[in-house]
């Protein structure tokens, strides 16, 4: 039978108010999913002091374009447009007010923030995932040998502005993918009286921190208000150490790295569905990775990084589609990377390939 998704939950619960019917794990995850629409040009930016009702954003986008058509990268279908074309005549979400949205795209970096006022006392920060830029791949990669990366640290400087733009307001956290990681590291960072305002943290499907760089005293602060939403098959959110205790495993319609995607992830009423356990191929996955990852020293890491660089660079593109389509170009480029870097290269793909999870 077909699962019930987010698009459907609107369909349910888009008449109810927040005001009738509070803010849920559902609704936190289709704003982490609708800040991977491009609306650059059309909210309002960061510290510009204006709002703009999600309404307004989705019918300006919509004017002269088919939300269909739109392909916000390799990895990203029409999934967010048809979301944000679906809230337009939502009750419960198109008087949601969009502000201070900021999008940083530089080498090594790729960071965005937008922020929902739910109501006269409840603000969204939602942090984006990886986008198309090669640049948050790279800061992807950085992340299994530094900490904190730079989205992590612009992140914390953008909620602490936000708050103190809106002192009567309380904050929820969210982000999908490596938005959800940023989430929990802003909620952990952030001074306590700033701690004391979050209502409740998100992570959908967000990647753990470094073992040993979290600083879990301060975590401790906000672990009982902290959520961690994994799929069937995580492969995602098994990487590194994640410090959440509140887990929980949701089932979804697509399977392998695909159910990264929460447009895939089962909905009843007002919350997920669950299963107990993961799927054998997500442990066997996570397994294999943590091993590979753990036979390279930190130093080794960093060389990767490096290779991976040089490759980017002489590819001569800024995104993922970009490099796709120039396949002769890059299979040139190749020989940037070290023998040694791509056999590891090649045997962390093999763990994928093998498990049936591509």
């Amino acid at each position: 039978k077909l699962m019930n998704t987010i698009m459907d939950y609107i369909d349910w619960r888009g008449d109810l108010l927040f005001s009738h019917h509070e803010f849920n794990e559902i609704d936190n995850l289709i704003l982490s999913e609708l800040v991977y629409l491009e609306y650059d040009d059309i909210v309002p930016k960061y510290k510009s002091g204006e709002t703009l009702s999600i309404r307004k954003m989705a019918n300006a986008k919509f004017k002269h374009t088919d939300p269909l058509a739109i392909k916000d990268g390799v990895f990203l279908g029409p999934d967010s447009a048809l979301l944000a074309e679906k809230l337009i005549t939502s009750n419960r979400f198109k008087h949601i007010k969009i502000c201070n949205f900021i999008n940083v795209i530089e080498k090594g970096s790729q960071f965005s923030a937008t922020s929902f006022i739910i109501n006269s006392n409840t603000i969204y920060i939602a942090f984006k995932g990886t986008d198309d830029s090669l640049a948050g791949w790279e800061e992807d990669f950085m992340m299994t040998y530094q900490f904190p990366v730079p989205a992590q640290t612009l992140a914390l400087e953008y909620t602490l502005s936000v708050m103190k733009e809106y002192p009567e307001h309380n904050v929820i956290l969210g982000g999908h993918s490596k938005g959800g990681n940023i989430a929990v590291f802003v909620g952990t960072y952030l001074p306590k009286k700033y701690q004391d305002r979050i209502l409740h943290v998100y992570s959908n499907d967000g990647p753990g921190f470094l073992e040993g760089t979290l600083d879990l005293d301060l975590f401790s602060n906000i672990q009982s208000k902290t959520t961690l939403f994994m799929p069937h098959d995580a492969v995602v959110s098994f990487l590194f150490q994640n410090p959440v205790k509140d887990t929980r495993i949701v089932n979804t319609s697509l399977r392998g790295i695909k159910s990264h995607t929460g447009f895939c992830w089962e909905v009843k009423k007002d919350s997920f569905v669950y299963r107990h356990h993961y799927s054998r191929k997500s442990l066997v996955v996570k397994e294999q990775v943590t091993t590979l990852l753990n036979s390279l020293s930190i130093e080794d890491r960093k060389q990767l990084g490096a290779d991976l660089d040089s490759y980017i660079l002489s590819t001569r593109q800024n995104t993922v589609t970009g490099l796709t389509q120039t396949p002769l170009n890059s299979v040139m480029s190749l020989t940037k990377i070290s023998s040694i870097n791509r056999k590891r290269l090649i045997a962390l793909i093999k763990i994928f390939v093998t498990n049936k999870m591509l």
